[in-house]
Formats: C-alpha cells, sequence, structure tokens
C-alpha cells in the first residue's frame, strides 16, 4: 500500500461510519472510480445479446455494508476472499485497504469494469488484489476460504455457482456472505448455516447475511 492508499484507508474509515447509503455511494472518489464515465461507454444491448441471460447491470453494494462486512468475516493472514461478480472491484478494494494479511480476488464478466478495477488497485499500491476478466465458469475460485455475492449472477448461473461452492465446502470449511436476493437463495441450502447479524442488523434483502458451512 502506498502514501495514497493509506490516505484513502483514513478516509474509507469515516465513510463506512455513514448511515445513509446514497451519501457512501458517492464515496468512490476516495479511491478515484471512474464509473461515471465508463458506464456511458458500454454498449449494455450488445453485451446482453453476446452474453445472452448473464447480469449485466452494475450496482456497488454501498460502504457501511462493506464495512460491517470485513468487521464480521475478521480475515486471518492467508486467507483468501473472493468476490464472485465483483464489478470495479471497490469491495476487494475496501478489503485490502483495512486488511493487508489476506489475498482479495475478483472475477467480472465485463472486461471494461475489470480493467478499471485493477488500475485502482495500482494507483492505490493494493499488491493483495486480483481482479479476472470473464466468465465465472472458467475462473478457478476453488482455493477461497471466503466468498461474496450481490446478486451477480442469474438463473443457471447461479445455480452452478452454488454447485461450485458446495463442492468446496465438502472438502473444508468455507464461508459466504450474501447481500440482495441472493439472500434468500442461500438462506434455503442445507449445506449452509446462517450466523446471526450484528448488532441492529436484520435478515432481508438490504441486509448483509452470513453463512458458514456445515
Amino acid at each position: 500500500m502506498n502514501a495514497r492508499g493509506y490516505r484513502a484507508r483514513r478516509a474509507l474509515l469515516r465513510h463506512a461510519r455513514m448511515r445513509n447509503s446514497a451519501r457512501c455511494m458517492d464515496s468512490d472518489r476516495l479511491f478515484g472510480v471512474a464509473t461515471s464515465l465508463i458506464e456511458p461507454r458500454i454498449d449494455h444491448q450488445t453485451k446482453i445479446v453476446v452474453h445472452r441471460a448473464e447480469q449485466i447491470d452494475h450496482e456497488s453494494a454501498p460502504y457501511p455494508v462493506i464495512a460491517s462486512l470485513f468487521r464480521r468475516l475478521r480475515l486471518d493472514r492467508g486467507d483468501v476472499f473472493w468476490d464472485l461478480g465483483c464489478g470495479y472491484g471497490q469491495v476487494l478494494i475496501c478489503g485490502a485497504l483495512l486488511n493487508r494479511r489476506a489475498r482479495f480476488r475478483g472475477v467480472e464478466l465485463l472486461g471494461e469494469r475489470a480493467h478499471e478495477g485493477r488500475r485502482i488497485a495500482r494507483r492505490l499500491g493494493l499488491a493483495n488484489v486480483e481482479i479476472v476478466s470473464g466468465h465465472v465458469h472458467d475462473v478457478d475460485f476453488g482455493g477461497g476460504d471466503c466468498f461474496f455475492v450481490f446478486d451477480p449472477f442469474l438463473g443457471t448461473t447461479l445455480a452452478r455457482v452454488i454447485k461450485r461452492l458446495c463442492r468446496i465446502a465438502e472438502r473444508r470449511p468455507i464461508r459466504i456472505a450474501s447481500f440482495g436476493m441472493t439472500n434468500e437463495v442461500m438462506a434455503r441450502l442445507d449445506w449452509l448455516r446462517p450466523l446471526p447479524p450484528e448488532r441492529g442488523g436484520g435478515e432481508g434483502v438490504l441486509d448483509l447475511r452470513l453463512f458458514t458451512s456445515r
């Protein structure tokens, strides 16, 4: 982490205490993520045709949710955290700013977003961040210890990813964090055990949920 990264870390900790998620979304400026410039240049209609039934729309998790995620996970040295459908990598970047001992990896379908995420990681001097551009089916995330899913996939793709996560959990314990509509899917899996929410938290669509494999 370089000097710019340390400044971003201090600012991130201040923003994480905000309760208004709309204001916190604007804190992409902390990292210099050019979302507003890149998204209009993406030909979403062509992407939908090319990638068919995949999730193309982009939405960032609110920063208080991200801060709660890493507070609760308490990642240790050598842990590998995967964001499946990482967009511009904001979750990975936040994690790496808060924890230099763990490794943060993500996969993003659209190369434009993945490229920007890698640029930001380099800009902040975060050597423990890796963002892969491609389809999740083509990426080996079997070495992960913790996984984050924020409505990244639809239908068949989500089902296949869940099967892969289940196979990993058969070999060793893993933790999965979800946010959004994916919460309902994860809560129905008999091989996952839900963890209690933080004080003041809930178990709805707009609440961060954590699960551990049984």
